[in-house]
Order: structure tokens, then sequence, then C-alpha cells
């Protein structure tokens, strides 16, 4: 009996197929906590029943392993190679709600030459499969048939298992397990668009008499680390030149950190009054620019970001709620260069809004900023930075180059703003979240890594002379607060603390520049 099914399994596809089934296994075994080598003969047995079943349909098998097993196989190979860590849900959010523009800037900004061989070999081996594993009409004695039945039923009871453990979650369970997170999130954001009337915040009260002209500018960054910023302490370069020539007019906070290392989760929770019970429900009772709104403020958004589809259209969403909204990513690309426009196109719509006559305004700016690829983020004129010598690992004069344009758009915003020195204004500028590039750092951005750098961002405040004649003692204090540890999870209550509005949305334990902030819920 043994020697049957010995020559059945060396004669047949049977044997093809479980060696090309393996690489895509270990890539799958690799996942767990701990990985489970031993199971992997019970796998491959299992996998084999539909074989023993259905011999004529072996090539249609086979290309459904393909799909549902070694490309997640590849994804996840490539990922674990870019960011030495598995893919979390924030990565399928990227796969599943990209464009061509951020997909080609991805691919020109990582693609490396061992992520090139990875893939290359994946596809090769995949080619391999589909033509050297042949319909087979070799009857395969009853025994084998059993065996792998008793493997499949072992691995539906494990498979069962470890969907409850997801720390050991077999790889359909932890594909299906994220694809649902997606599913149930885009629900989510689709009853958020059907009840967004439904905002409910009420009784805001400013401590500005209802005559004072207003105006607030916030500007929300990309990927943009402090330690890259000369006016936070970057000694190589100067890549903020046109800052540093006011830096005795600024605050800078030097102790600030993003809630996640990605930006739609950060904002999702940096733009809300998060609730730390229940982060949905804070959502959707509104953001930012609804409590402005409703605080009876003239609202505006001006954005350079992508919008990918429902899960990032959240961010679109809050933005589209302002009195007036732009996406010039929306409408405007490089179509040669499929590349976003470059920031300083912003201006002009953040001019207008700052000439808008309403007495109480709030400017929301979102920019591409640092987001990888860098050599696309800035202007041939602004490519300053360019040393062989201290470019390691490759793409530090692109970073400090996008840099010294970010430098350069967020001064103009700030003139601008400036020259309304008769009024009640602030500025407020910080990163969704940092960028590790150190020197062996990645130069990238991923949850699953995770490193402090990723985390740390800029968070710089400014305030007209008006300002500081109505909230003598605010801004007096300021200095004393800019080396609090504080996280943007807790933006809005600062930004309502920032603007002068009181409710009971907004907790003052919760802002940083409050007399009253604690650092233990920071």
């Amino acid at each position: 009996m043994l020697k049957t099914l010995l020559s059945s399994l060396c004669c047949t596809n049977l044997l093809k197929t479980a060696v090309w089934l393996l690489p895509a296994l270990l890539i799958a075994e690799l996942q767990k906590e701990p990985p489970l080598y031993f199971m992997l003969p019970v796998l491959i047995a299992a996998l084999l029943l539909p074989i023993l079943i259905f011999p004529r349909q072996i090539r249609f098998y086979i290309f459904f392993l393909v799909v549902f097993l070694y490309l997640p196989a590849w994804f996840n190979g490539a990922y674990y190679l870019l960011f030495q860590g598995w893919p979390d849900t924030s990565a399928y959010y990227a796969l599943f709600y990209t464009n061509s523009q951020e997909a080609a800037e991805f691919v020109s900004a990582y693609l490396n030459p061992l992520l090139t061989i990875f893939s290359g070999l994946t596809l090769a081996w995949i080619i391999l499969g589909l033509i050297g594993i042949k319909p087979d009409e070799t009857p395969y004695p009853r025994t084998l048939l059993q065996i792998c039945f008793l493997a499949l039923v072992i691995e539906l009871f494990t498979g069962a298992f470890s969907f409850f453990a997801r720390q050991s979650q077999l790889p359909a369970f932890r594909t299906a397990d994220k694809l649902y997170e997606l599913y149930d999130d885009e629900q989510y954001v689709t009853r958020l668009r059907q009840n967004v009337k439904d905002i409910n915040f009420t009784d805001i009260k400013s401590i500005f008499p209802a005559t004072e002209k207003q105006t607030y500018v916030v500007v929300i960054g990309e990927s943009q680390t402090p330690d890259r910023m000369s006016i936070y302490g970057y000694h190589p370069r100067q890549t903020t030149p046109l800052l540093s020539r006011i830096k005795n007019e600024l605050f800078l906070f030097d102790n600030v950190t993003s809630p996640h290392a990605a930006t739609l989760p950060s904002l999702r929770e940096a733009l809300t009054f998060i609730n730390s019970n229940n982060e949905k429900l804070s959502q959707a009772r509104g953001s930012a620019v609804d409590y402005f709104n409703v605080a009876g403020f003239k609202t505006f958004w001006i954005s350079n970001q992508y919008q990918r589809g429902k899960l990032d259209g959240l961010i679109s969403l809050w933005g589209n709620a302002a009195a007036q909204s732009i996406f010039i990513n929306r409408h405007h690309s490089d179509k040669e260069k499929m590349q976003a426009p470059y920031d300083g196109e912003l201006l002009p719509y953040i001019e207008q809004a700052l000439q808008d006559p309403a007495p109480r305004k709030i400017i929301f700016v979102h920019l591409m900023g640092c987001h990888a690829d860098y050599k696309n983020r800035y202007p041939e004129e602004f490519g300053r930075f360019k040393d062989p010598k201290f470019n390691v690992p490759g793409r530090s004069d692109h970073y400090d180059n996008a840099t010294l344009y970010n430098d350069f758009v967020i001064s103009q915003i700030l003139q601008k703003l400036r020259q309304t020195n008769d009024q009640t204004a602030a500025f407020l500028y910080f990163s969704d979240h940092g960028e590790d590039t150190t020197p062996d750092g990645c130069f990238c951005h991923s949850i699953s890594m995770g490193t402090a750098e990723m985390y740390k961002i800029p968070f710089i405040v400014w305030l007209s002379d008006k300002y500081k004649e109505k909230r003598p003692d605010f801004a007096q204090s300021l200095p004393e607060k800019i080396h609090r540890p504080f996280n943007t999870r807790n933006f809005l209550h600062s930004l309502a603390d920032l603007t002068g509005l009181q409710s009971l949305d907004a907790k003052p334990e919760r802002s940083v520049f409050s007399d009253r902030y604690n650092p233990g819920l920071y």
C-alpha cells in the first residue's frame, strides 16, 4: 500500500502541485505567530484534494490558486521586503483604494532590485505552474483520497479556531478579516453620507464678541518630519530658510506625535472629538469642518490630496461639508508625468479665501507636502540639494528639496495671512504623520514598522498682534507649553481652544494650549 501511494505521488501532478504550492504557503506560514511549519504537509494535502476529485479541471484549479493564494503571497512578501513587516489594515486601504497617479509614484519611489527579483521569480513560478501542471487521468488509490480528506477536516478545524485567534490566522481567514474591515468601513462611510445633515454639535460659544473679525488657517502637511526641518535644529542643510527668518514670531511645539503612521487613520482621529471608547461614534457626530459650520464660521477646505475612493472619501466628505471646497487634484494632474500638482498651485485659492468678506472664517489647507515620490513634490528650481556623498540611501536629496519647497508654500500662506494683521488671526501647521528619514531608515511610513520617526511631527503656531491683544494671557503662556507631550488625536480640542470656542465637546484637559491640560490624556 505504501509503495502504491509513493508511486502515485511521484508519477502524477500531485508532487508537482505540492512543490509548486510550497513557496506561497511558506510566506503565509511566516505571518503566523508562531509559524506552524509542521502543519504544512497537512495544508498541502488538503489543497491536493480537489485534484483527486476533479482531475480534468486541474488547470482551472491552478488558476484559482494563483488568484487566491499566490497573488496574496506576492503582496505580503513584497510588503515585507519594503517595510520589514506584514501588511496591516492600512496596507489594504492603500491596495484597494489607490489611483493611477499614486500607484505610479509608489512604484517609482520604492521599486528596488530585490523587489524586482522577487516579483520576477514569483511571476516565473506562477507561469511554470500554469504551463507544467496538466490534466492527468491517472487513477489514484482510495487511501490517498481519504488522507487528503482527513487533512482538509483538520485544516477546517484549525482554520475555524484561528479565525478567533487573530495572531495565528490562516491566510484565507486573515485576508477575509481585513476585507471585512474594509467592507464595514465602506458601509459606515455610506451611512455617514446619508446622515451627514444630522450633525450633533450644540451650545458652541465663543470667548470673542459676535462682531469680532476672525480668520484662522489650518495647514495639514504630509509625511513631514521635524528632524529634516532646519527650524527644528536640522543642521546639515537649510531646509526651512523662510520660516527660520520669522522664527521669533512662531511657537514651535517640539514634542508632538501623530496617532498613526498613515494619513487616513491619523486624520480620522485628529479632525474629530475622538472618543476612545467609540471612534466611529465620534466620527459620525461630525468633523472639525462641521463644528465650525455650527459655530457660525465660513469654512473653506482647499486640498491637493488624492481622492482615491469611498474610504478616502471620508476626508473628502468632511472637506465637502465646507462652505467652499476645492480639490485641485481631482480635476488637475500632470498627464505626462502622472503626478499631482505642486502645492504652490493652491496659493491663489487660499488668497481668495483670505480676501473673502465673511467676518469669521477658518481655512483648512491639505498639502501633498513630502508624500513619496519626493522628487515629484517640488519644481525644478527647488532642487538645490545635490550631494552624492550626503544622499544616503538615495532619497535624502529629494526629501530635503521637498521640505524646502514645503517651507516656501507654508511661508507664502503665512505671509498672506500676516497681511491681515489688523484682525484676530491665527495660523497652525502640523503634519498628518512623520517619515523615517534616518540614515538606515526606509524613507517611508508604515504602521507595521512603526518607528518613532514615523510618528514625530512638526506643530507650528502663529498669532496676529490683534489676537495677542485680545488674549494676552493665552499668548504669553504659549512659550511655557511648547515642550508638552501632545498627540494630535486631541487636535480638535486644541483647535477649539485656539479659536476661542467652548462647548461640551471641547475638553480643556485635552487641549495642548490650556492651563488645565492633562499630559496623561495626550
